[in-house]
């Protein structure tokens, strides 16, 4: 890389930066958070079953969606309804402290369910697990965000929250970072290459299907469509949020969490590939999410031939949720998704589940991103 180091004597002039405060920052970046308004106006889906207040109830919902398929079990919504709200969401902006040729590369990064925007900046052993911290020392900028309902972004009803809602803001951000907003100094980049994990690449992948020219290229990791829903809900073996710990009351009973760190194990870990102080960390870490954003995955389009950038899917040889458990022959079945796209790559992780970033060998698969990148001139 040519890089070279890079001062700055322009004033921020967005009053709603301020710089940061998160657990950890990336000792190599300059980084800025943002607290970004949305308006949202949207279709989606309205929940009319019962608003369980007990567990019961939700034993009993995943009881029907999961494990009883003869019942033909229908979830509790109806639409499309029209959605509409303002809301904030608090994003973190990361470049190189040293500026290199892809320092105007931006990744936009959406987390998955059961975490906050950490995923991306992880404050345990971050030489070992952070992306964040990765991608900018390979001379990368980006910005990855707390998606609505986590974090410090706004929060809303578990049973109004869902996946076009998600799709809406991140359609919103996307254009603001192309155009230069929340990019501290770098201003508008040359390439914007839309990253997610798990429901955040159904989020990325839905938003390219229907709006295929807001990106230059999407890295989709932890996604896959052989495994039924009902499986992967039950391999959750969730709980209301608010009944399981106190610091979640403010949070209403459509906020649910797996029950314990074993639950966590079961969809995002694969023995004997991580360590039992990076699940405890995970698991001292996990975010609530609303049970309408996991049932209404199957809601979008996620056909994006339009697209004509770059793709690469990447997921860890053992992912429950993207396969099932064992991937091996099943990596290349999104081809047909992106057929249009001129440089698609679907790749497979060694000794990785579904959480790509809480295993030993993280940094091989962020290796795996940012040389794609770099192979393809990003």
């Amino acid at each position: 890389m040519h890089c070279f180091l890079y001062f700055s004597f322009l004033p921020i002039l967005l009053a709603q930066a301020h710089r940061i405060h998160t657990e950890y920052t990336p000792p190599n970046a300059n980084c800025i958070d943002y607290e970004i308004p949305v308006v949202v106006s949207t279709k989606g889906v309205e929940w009319i079953g019962p608003k369980r207040t007990d567990n019961y109830g939700l034993i009993d919902f995943v009881f029907l969606s999961s494990t009883r398929p003869e019942a033909n079990f229908t979830p509790p919504v109806t639409g499309p309804v029209d959605i509409n709200g303002t809301y904030t969401i608090s994003g973190t902006f990361c470049s190189p402290k040293t500026k290199c040729e892809h320092s105007n590369t931006v990744l936009l990064a959406t987390h998955g369910l059961g975490y906050d925007r950490s995923y991306w900046n992880s404050a345990f052993e971050p030489e070992k697990y952070n992306f964040a911290q990765y991608a900018v020392d390979k001379g990368y900028s980006i910005f990855f965000y707390d998606r609505l309902g986590t974090g410090r972004s706004s929060k809303l009803s578990g049973f109004v929250n869902q996946i076009s809602i998600q799709v809406s803001i991140l359609a919103q951000l996307a254009a603001q970072i192309k155009a230069g907003q929340y990019t501290d100094t770098i201003g508008p980049p040359k390439k914007l290459v839309l990253v997610g994990h798990s429901f955040g690449s159904f989020t990325t992948q839905g938003l390219v299907a229907a709006a295929p020219e807001i990106a230059d290229a999407v890295i989709l990791t932890g996604i896959g469509f052989t495994m039924q829903g009902g499986v992967v809900i039950e391999s959750f073996d969730l709980r209301v949020a608010a009944l399981k710990d106190k610091k979640w009351k403010g949070l209403d009973n459509g906020y649910v969490i797996w029950d314990d760190v074993y639950a966590n194990v079961n969809v995002f870990f694969k023995a004997p590939l991580y360590t039992i102080e990076a699940v405890a960390f995970s698991e001292k870490n996990k975010v609530p999410f609303a049970i309408t954003e996991l049932i209404t995955i199957p809601t979008l389009n996620y056909t994006a031939t339009g697209f004509k950038g770059n793709v690469l899917y990447f997921n860890g040889e053992y992912d429950i949720i993207a396969c099932g458990g064992y991937c091996p022959g099943v990596e290349q079945q999104p081809h047909a998704l992106f057929s249009g796209s001129k440089a698609f790559q679907s790749k497979l992780q060694p000794n990785t589940g579904h959480g790509l970033n809480g295993h030993k060998n993280a940094t091989a698969g962020y290796k795996v991103i940012t040389d794609y990148l770099m192979e393809q001139g990003f």
